[in-house]
C-alpha cells in the first residue's frame, strides 16, 4: 500500500523544521468554510460587507489562515520538497479558494502597499493550473 501524501508532507516539514500547521494534510474546516461562504462581487464589496482586509476580524483571520497554509505548502513545492502531485490532495481547494480570494488579495496588495502579500498562494494556484494543463 502506498504511503499517503500527508505522511510524506509531514516528513518534509519535520526535516525542514517547519511548524506542523504548515504541513497538515487538511486545514481546519472552519477556515475554508468561512472563505467558501464569502459572498462578494469585488474588493469594495468585500470591504463594505466585512471590513478592510488589514483590519482584525474573524473573517480576515480565517482568510489569512487559509492563505498562509497555502503559502507554506507552496514554499515546499517551490523548493521541490513536495511535488505538484499534491494536486490530487489539495488542487481543487487551491483553485477554488484562490478564485474566491484572488481578486481581494491582489487589490489589497495595491491599496495597502503590500506587494508580496500571499504571493506564494498565488504561485501555487498558477503552478497547479499549469500542471493540470500538462496532464490533459
Amino acid at each position: 500500500m502506498d504511503t499517503p501524501p500527508s505522511v510524506h508532507l509531514f516528513k518534509y516539514s519535520r526535516t525542514l523544521g517547519l511548524p506542523k500547521c504548515v504541513c497538515r494534510a487538511s486545514m481546519r474546516a472552519q477556515s475554508s468554510w468561512t472563505v467558501m461562504g464569502l459572498d462578494v462581487d469585488d474588493f469594495d464589496d468585500f470591504v463594505t460587507k466585512y471590513e478592510p482586509i488589514t483590519e482584525y476580524s474573524e473573517v480576515n483571520q480565517e482568510i489569512y489562515k487559509v492563505g498562509w497554509f497555502f503559502n507554506g505548502l507552496s514554499s515546499l513545492v517551490h523548493k521541490e520538497f513536495a511535488s505538484l502531485d499534491l494536486d490530487e490532495l489539495f488542487g481543487y481547494m487551491v483553485i477554488w479558494l484562490w478564485e474566491i480570494l484572488g481578486s481581494i488579495i491582489v487589490e489589497s496588495r495595491t491599496r495597502y502597499n503590500q506587494p508580496e502579500s500571499l504571493e506564494w498562494f498565488e504561485y501555487l494556484y498558477n503552478e497547479i493550473q499549469k500542471y493540470r494543463e500538462t496532464r490533459t
